[in-house]
This record gives structure tokens, sequence and C-alpha cells, in this order.
């Protein structure tokens, strides 16, 4: 049996030289050793047993990375390592979600306030789920499903609903209006464009979108009024494909790992922007945008 520990609980091990008595080599061993054996660790859904493998190569080469050079960049590495994993449920979260068949078997579905349906061969949200009209969360991670049906609606205290990890090219929105999503998290796919029918989302705060293939940031996304936070991170973005231009509500805008030479906006068109990242992109020069201003080099 293996049992596999996340990335983050394997770095903090690894980036220290040492820890108290042990020595790096000490911590590299043992780091190797972890990745074997244990009990009662975080529990891992893979989308095949080929995965699993792969997820564990690439955390071994972490490790060898670090025990060469401790302060090597192994950002790529880590998110290559978190692209083989459909869900890490850590120790402290064990019991947290309910998964298929807790949610199939359950006598009151006014308690599940989580539910975790990964990697199952379902093209549609079973039926049960609409009966939890507590739940605040659903994660349908490495499914099948394509599109969100009109009875989201009925689930009034839904905030939190994820799509990571599916294959997804196109996610079709079947609802009118919804004003109880506030995260929606749909990183890892193969998405193009971003869905226009995330303007139904009335509520909608934050937005992952990162690790797609997403060339275009489109101008809709200034009518999501509450708006704060946009993870664009891993996707294609160029400088003339950003036809947002302006947003008064977003606080966080991550284009990170894109392809952009330069910064596509004028931030003052921004104003209440508190985080901007635009690191790993092919910007050579600095400047800063001051509308009217000018630029400030």
């Amino acid at each position: 049996m293996l049992v596999f520990f996340s990335v983050d609980q394997i770095i903090p091990f690894v980036v220290k030289q040492k820890t108290g008595r042990m020595t790096f080599s000490g911590i590299y061993i043992l780091t190797v050793i972890l990745i074997f054996v244990g009990e009662g660790q975080a529990q891992q859904f893979f989308r095949s047993t080929s995965d699993s493998i792969k997820y564990r190569k690439t955390v071994i080469a972490i490790s060898d990375t670090l025990f060469n050079n401790p302060r090597a960049d192994t950002y790529e590495l880590t998110r290559l390592a978190e692209s083989y994993i459909v869900k890490d449920i850590p120790r402290f979260k064990k019991g947290y979600y309910a998964f298929y068949n807790d949610l199939m078997q359950s006598n009151r579905p006014d308690t599940i306030r989580h539910i975790g349906l990964y990697n199952l061969r379902i093209r549609r949200i079973p039926r049960q789920v609409f009966k939890c009209k507590n739940l605040t969360e659903l994660d349908i991670s490495g499914c099948k499903i394509r599109r969100l049906p009109n009875a989201l609606n009925d689930l009034k205290r839904l905030e939190i609903l994820v799509i990571n990890k599916s294959k997804l090219r196109r996610l079709k929105i079947d609802v009118s209006e919804n004003n109880s999503i506030k995260e929606l998290d749909l990183a890892y796919n193969n998405l193009k464009k971003i869905p226009i029918d995330l303007i139904k989302l009335k509520s909608m705060e934050y937005l992952n979108i990162s690790g797609n293939k997403v060339k275009r940031i489109p101008k809709f996304l200034s009518d999501c009024e509450k708006l704060t936070a946009i993870n664009l991170s891993f996707n294609r973005v160029r400088d003339n494909d950003l036809e947002l231009t302006t947003n008064l509500h977003i606080r966080s805008l991550n284009l990170s790992h894109n392809k952009l030479t330069d910064i596509p906006f004028t931030l003052s068109s921004f104003s209440n922007l508190e985080e901007l990242s635009l690191s790993y992109n092919k910007i050579k020069i600095f400047r800063t945008k001051l509308g009217t201003n000018g630029y400030r080099y």
C-alpha cells in the first residue's frame, strides 16, 4: 500500500537544512520514506493509477532538486504534482466531506453541508444533492458534468462550487440567476474561453480559472459587481487579449504564468486593486500606466 503526502506536507521538511539535530540529508531520507510509508495522513483522489505514479515521481523530483539546491525554484514541479491530484483532503478534514456513498445512504440530507463527488463517471449532479438544503460547498471535481442545472437555485446556502480537473471545454449554466454562489473554482480544465454564463452568478466574489487555455479575458467580467478576486494564472493571455479594461471592485488579480510583455491595462482603472501578480511572464520593462498622466517608468 502506498501512502502519499501532499506537496505542502513534504516541502516544509525539505526546505530546512536543519531541524534541531537532524541534518538536511536525514530530512531528505525521511521525506522519501514518508512518501511510501505512513498512516492516517491525507486522503487523495487520482484519476488513475498512472496519475498517482506520476505524482509520486514528481514529489521525489522535488526532493531531489531541493537536496541538491535548497534554494531551488520548485514552483513548476509543485504545480505539476498538484495537477495529478483530483482532490487532496488533509487529515484534519477527515469526515468533512460527504462522499457519493454517504450522500446516497443518508437519511438526513439536511445535515450535510459539504459534498465531495470525486472522479466519478457521472454526467449530471445526483438528485440527492438537491435535498441537502443546508449545503454550503459542492465539489464535483474529476467528473463528467458539463452542465449546471437550474435546481442549483434551490440550494439557498450554497456558496462554494468546485469543478477542478474535469477536462472541461465548455460549461453551460442553466440557472436564470443565482444569488448564493460566492466562489467558483474551475482550475485545471481545458477551457479556452471564460464561460459567459458566469454573469448569472450575481454574488460571485472569487473566480479561479487557473491552469486552463484561456486567451482572452472578456469584458463581461466588468458586469460582475461583487467580483473581487480573479486567478488567471497558467493560461495563455497576451497583451491585446485583455478586454477587461476596468473594474472598480477587483482587489486581487493573478496573471502570473501567461504570455504578457507589458501591463495591458491602466492601473488607475482598477482603483481598488491591492494585489497584482505578473510573475513568470515576458515583461522586460516594467512601466505603470496612470491613465491620462501617461507612463511612469
